[in-house]
């Protein structure tokens, strides 16, 4: 009888020591529950940015390629105001200005 009671208390030692290893599990399990949330979070979290940045790179792609058609435009322009421009004799209008300036007493750079 002795035996058995001394074994009755051993088993509820073992067992209480069971039932706290399992709490500790199921803590464990609930961490890495939650962790995997938070884990999961983060990743859709990430994939929106990833989206959003996307979605910047593109507009910009559309800003470049309209910034380089404008500057094409204006090298056209350019170049056409460039051939109207040749057609007067800058020459003549310069020094007539010169002249000007030197009567009116003012100083050509």
């Amino acid at each position: 009888m002795k035996q058995g009671k001394k074994l009755t208390e051993k088993a509820g030692i073992v067992l209480n020591e069971i039932v706290s290893e399992a709490q500790k599990v199921t803590d464990l399990v609930t961490r890495v529950a939650a962790a995997s949330e938070e884990q999961s979070a983060s990743s859709e979290q990430v994939s929106k940015n990833v989206e959003a940045i996307s979605k910047v790179t593109d507009a910009t792609v559309k800003d470049v390629q309209q910034i380089a058609n404008a500057v094409e435009d204006l090298d056209k322009q350019t170049a056409g105001l460039k051939e109207i421009v040749s057609m007067f004799n800058i020459g003549e209008i310069k020094k007539n200005i010169i002249t000007s300036r030197k009567f009116n007493n003012y100083e050509v750079n």
